[in-house]
């Protein structure tokens, strides 16, 4: 049986992880850096300069070096400063090409820019490469494909990525927006 799937409103706000994921081991710099982007408890501009810093002043692999030009990147981009955080998450997949949080972070950010399609082959990437949060990386593209009128495709990626985390309820209101007609 065919399945039609029509959305009913607006999309809703994208998600993004709240840092790279990757905690720097020995402390220093970078890794106060990681923690103000995940707890979010400082002025966005502090966390920037922070990170910054760390990256001008500490020795790190690049692992390391690539998370913390990930994590300056979502500040960046929560500061809305679109072009500085595209140019981060540029640096960090340099350094680290595997790296799939920083490709979920960056189709977050070509979404909030109006790239759709790139929106989608960067979320594409970091499945392939095993993000830590896939659930944001299927509801990310969902909304992408929602936004480029693939309705049927946005719904199957709200599907998985309340399988992936079935308490979430940003995705089950999203969910809800959905009609299934039979044909």
């Amino acid at each position: 049986m065919k399945r039609l799937l029509v959305g009913l409103s607006a999309c809703a706000a994208i998600a993004f992880p709240t840092s790279a994921q990757v905690t720097v081991i020995g402390g220093g710099l970078a890794e106060d850096c990681y923690l103000a982007v995940k707890m979010g408890t400082q002025a966005e501009q502090q966390i920037e300069q922070l990170c910054s810093r760390a990256l001008e002043q500490e020795t790190m692999t690049r692992k390391n070096r690539a998370a913390t030009y990930a994590n300056r990147g979502i500040i960046r981009m929560r500061m809305e400063a679109f072009d500085l955080a595209s140019s981060d998450f540029d640096r960090a997949t340099r350094l680290k090409g595997d790296f799939g949080d920083v490709f979920v972070n960056k189709g977050a950010l070509l979404f909030y820019m109006g790239d759709y399609e790139g929106s989608i082959i960067a979320l594409d990437r970091a499945l392939e490469l095993d993000t830590g949060e896939p659930h944001i990386a299927h509801y990310n593209r969902a909304l992408s494909r929602e936004e480029l009128g693939d309705v049927t495709g946005a719904y199957d990626d709200f599907l998985i990525a309340s399988q992936l985390k079935p308490d979430w309820t940003l995705v089950q209101r999203q969910l809800e927006r959905f009609t299934i007609t039979g044909g």
